[in-house]
């Protein structure tokens, strides 16, 4: 019975004289012993048991080696996977093509085995090795090589070899190359926020800019207006924008006629009619009329309906003409009756 393990982490580490990709969970704590499902012959199966990281319950038909060394450990699968070939690369690269592969032991070797190791695999080369093999202490007396041993300042072996040196280094490039990966992650979440945030504060102003184009005075601005209502957060900043008009909040009809006269001037809606009779346009399916309807409902103190507000634009957009008529004949004209009630 396995379970699956929450953290999904992976550790590239090298056990059995393999470099392998491991979840995390099938290493011990203390790192030195990682269990590995021999009995499973299928690679699809294997990867897709490691990459969902299932935890291993019964231990019955699993092999527990003893791991040789670490390579840091990372969230991400196809991350784990590149270190693992950029470290057999690597590898590969560091190897002597003209020497035959050295004998791995199955137990952990101190530097100097290493180096008597080699020289008894290789005797053509252990001048070679004498010579590489104290690079760091390669011209320091004895007495300074004593010194340093005794006061272990800094913890490092003086016998170690420059293969050993070069693949420390290494491994420490590789740790800070995964920590500068996820750094730049971290930065590009953070410039994209950044982004967001100036690109709001710009449409704030921006918006505000235009609030000084109202009243609507033509149809292509109605279009580009319409347009512009996509974006959700203009859609709201209109909002807040309505609701600072003075308006009676208890008379819905006054309300209506304050609220639309500031938003689209009169010869522009009188093209419309609500329901779009009588060869008129149709003003209930534009988002503008979704603006007005949700404006009107937060500005009234009491609950208007729906149905209510629907019907007072309406009366708003067949009483349009009569409005732009009386305008042009001047205010010593015709006055605008108020029962007139055109077409809905």
């Amino acid at each position: 019975m396995m379970t699956t393990y929450a953290t999904k982490k992976y550790t590239v580490a090298q056990f059995n004289n393999r470099l392998k990709v491991v979840p995390t969970c099938w290493i011990n704590n203390v790192k030195d012993r990682v269990f590995w499902p021999r009995h499973i012959e299928s690679v699809n199966i294997l990867e897709k048991l490691i990459e969902a990281a299932v935890f291993p319950e019964d231990y019955k038909n699993w092999d527990l080696y003893k791991v040789e060394r670490c390579f840091g450990f990372t969230d991400d699968w196809s991350m784990a996977q590149e270190v693992t070939r950029y470290i057999e690369r690597d590898e590969l690269s560091n190897d002597d093509t003209s020497a035959p592969p050295p004998c791995y032991s199955s137990t952990p070797r101190t530097s100097i085995q290493a180096m008597q190791d080699e020289e008894n695999i290789h005797p053509s080369t252990s001048q070679h090795s004498q010579f590489h093999g104290k690079s760091i202490t390669h011209g320091s007396t004895k007495r300074n090589v004593t010194s340093a041993s005794t006061e272990g300042d800094t913890g490092a072996d003086p016998d170690i070899s420059e293969s050993d040196f070069r693949r420390c280094v290494m491994k420490t490039v590789r740790s800070l190359s995964m920590e500068v990966k996820d750094l730049n992650k971290k930065i590009d979440q953070l410039t994209a926020a950044k982004s967001v945030s100036v690109e709001r504060r710009d449409n704030r102003e921006t918006s505000e800019h235009g609030f000084q184009k109202f009243p609507i005075q033509s149809r292509s601005r109605l279009l580009a207006f319409e347009r512009e209502l996509k974006d959700q957060f203009f859609f709201d900043e209109m909002i807040r924008y309505l609701l600072e008009v003075n308006v009676d909040s208890r008379r819905l009809g006054m309300s209506v006629s304050a609220v639309c006269s500031r938003l689209i001037a009169d010869t522009v809606v009188s093209e419309f009619s609500w329901r779009g009779r009588s060869m008129n346009r149709c003003f209930s399916q534009l988002r503008v009329a979704r603006l007005l309807q949700k404006a009107l409902r937060v500005i009234g103190e009491k609950i208007w309906f729906p149905k209510e507000i629907d019907d007072a634009i309406a009366k708003w957009l067949s009483q349009a003409k009569a409005r732009n008529r009386d305008k042009n004949l001047g205010s010593g004209g015709e006055k605008v009756n108020k029962r007139y009630s055109g077409v809905y």
